[in-house]
């Protein structure tokens, strides 16, 4: 039996739980087709108005020099990019505990709760993988061959890359395609002096991080300013976040339609068939359980 759940009337086309990297690139591609598509995210919105990376310290009311008090409620969250200064968009590790067996302890960071996931303080790194990745048993007889390899995916790669904007150096290398490249953050002269050196001496390329900053304007965002502290946010939209991305791209299509503060609870299923029918959720605001349907379910939430 279902729980007595408040249901919403309209159904979708396609359910998509979790608004970071893959839930916000599911929803673009989906609306922009032309289906109806809700998103479920279980934090609240995010804007321009919470980024903080220009924010004095002084502003803040323990001036981010409490690491203990933040600790209180986020033991685990504030060992990764969790500071005063954006606490509020991470989960509070109190009230929502989990377990592990006792030989196998994990810390799961990164648990956020706002539009855009984990996209909003990820460290931005954007390598391709090669056939030294998909192949790998190929060449050293380890574990299995992926059933794809990298021409297959080198078109998805050219796609993302040049809607995303990612910033590097072409060098040539086999174990680490090339790829669609804004110009690369300038090394310093201490930096090229090293380079040159250990190409000289040893043989080995040394270049700037491929970092989805972006270094030119694109679709309307603005070149990195290179402040620093990205976890925080970017008012300029530099650096690749969905929530100003591809879930932005969503909304406008139309077609997408964003429940926020919307923990999803178990994915409702058609007896009958087998198949998924849609999802029940728990408001965060009202703490009411809702139904929402669709003909397709898709899980970008991470796990």
């Amino acid at each position: 039996m279902r729980p007595n759940a408040e249901k919403q009337n309209r159904a979708y086309d396609v359910i998509v739980v979790g608004s970071g990297a893959s839930g916000g690139w599911a929803c673009k591609r989906l609306a922009e087709a032309g289906l109806q598509v809700a998103l479920l995210e279980a934090g609240k919105a995010q804007s321009d108005e919470n980024f903080s990376e220009h924010k004095p310290a002084f502003e803040l009311k323990y001036r981010d020099l409490a690491p203990d008090i933040l600790r209180k409620t986020r033991p685990i969250q504030s060992r990764f990019a969790c500071s005063e200064y954006n606490a509020d968009w991470f989960i509070n590790d109190l009230e929502e505990p989990y377990t592990t067996p006792p030989d196998q302890p994990f810390l799961w960071m990164g648990r956020l709760r706002i539009t855009g996931g984990r996209t909003n303080v990820w460290g931005r790194l954007s390598l391709r993988y090669s056939d030294w990745d998909f192949k790998a048993a190929s060449h050293d007889g380890y574990g299995e061959d992926w059933p794809l390899g990298y021409k297959d995916i080198e078109p998805y790669y050219d796609l993302v890359e040049k809607y995303v904007g990612i910033s590097g150096s072409a060098e040539g290398l086999d174990f680490l395609p090339d790829g669609q490249f804004q110009p690369p953050v300038p090394l310093t002269c201490q930096e090229t002096l090293f380079r040159d050196r250990v190409r000289e001496k040893l043989g080995r390329v040394v270049m700037p991080a491929r970092v989805a900053n972006l270094t030119q304007p694109l679709h309307g965002r603005g070149p990195c300013h290179f402040c620093g502290p990205c976890e925080r946010g970017c008012m300029t939209h530099s650096y690749f976040n969905s929530a100003f991305t591809t879930v932005a791209d969503a909304l406008a299509s139309g077609n997408c339609t964003l429940i926020s503060n919307a923990m999803v609870f178990k994915v409702l299923m058609d007896p009958d068939h087998n198949r998924a029918r849609g999802v029940l959720y728990i408001d965060r605001n009202t703490l009411q359980p809702k139904e929402v349907y669709s003909r397709v379910v898709i899980l970008c939430a991470q796990a």
